[in-house]
């Protein structure tokens, strides 16, 4: 018998992501849906990810590579590997609602977006430095904003037309951070429009700790400038 080709791939980029790797998985296999959809990690880890993966996750298909990779580069890996004609980016730290992709593709066939994203849910809200780093980095994309049509919605909860993919070239290999910013403008730049549906959500499970939060936003706000 002849499988059903998936309607959806979900690319997962990971570096060093053993504390929430499971999480995120079993929240993406245990979807609510009847659409198709295979999973692809493209992992660059030195910790235990590629044997979690590969032992727990059998139907997972794991691209493991022995240089550290950036996550834009690591997402054009899992879209030149996969097929189908949406491809679904979450963040290994990232665990998505039970009917993340219906939601997704349920927009997507409503009108020819480009890219739907949706929101992100604070995951450490007992940890006052996760809260802070979650502001500073998704304030505009918290589960009580409005929807919108927006210039750009994170990576870590975001489905995009292959075809759009494609033809706008993929992310940059080589930046680390803001790839998805600047492969964002470039499609709407383009005339493509991104949707913004702060009711497709996942939980993003934040750094804590006051030197990893602060850190990494001044490395943000260097690379900025």
């Amino acid at each position: 018998m002849r499988s059903i080709e998936p309607t959806v791939s979900v690319i997962v980029p990971c570096f060093n992501s053993e504390r929430t790797i499971r999480r995120c998985l079993n929240a993406i296999l245990e979807q609510k849906t009847s659409i198709p959809y295979d999973v692809t990690v493209v992992d660059s880890s030195v910790d235990q990810t590629p044997r979690i993966v590969e032992k727990e996750f059998p139907t997972v298909r794991l691209i493991h590579l022995d240089v550290r990779t950036f996550a834009g580069a690591a997402r054009n890996i899992g879209v030149r590997a996969t097929g189908a004609p949406f491809c679904l980016m979450i963040d290994s730290d990232c665990i998505a609602q039970s009917d993340l992709i219906e939601r997704m593709i349920a927009r997507h066939r409503k009108d020819t977006y480009a890219a739907v994203g949706g929101s992100l849910r604070n995951g450490t809200p007992r940890s006052l430095s996760g809260l802070t780093g979650y502001l500073l980095e998704f304030k505009e994309f918290i589960p009580n904003a409005p929807e919108r049509i927006v210039v750009t919605v994170p990576t870590a909860n975001v489905t995009y037309r292959r075809e759009a993919l494609e033809r706008h070239g993929g992310f940059d290999d080589d930046m680390w951070l803001a790839e998805d910013i600047l492969f964002n403008w470039r499609m709407c730049r383009g005339g493509e429009r991104i949707l913004f549906d702060p009711e497709i959500e996942v939980t993003h499970l934040n750094r804590t700790g006051w030197t990893e939060v602060l850190s990494y936003q001044v490395c943000c706000y260097a690379f900025q400038r």
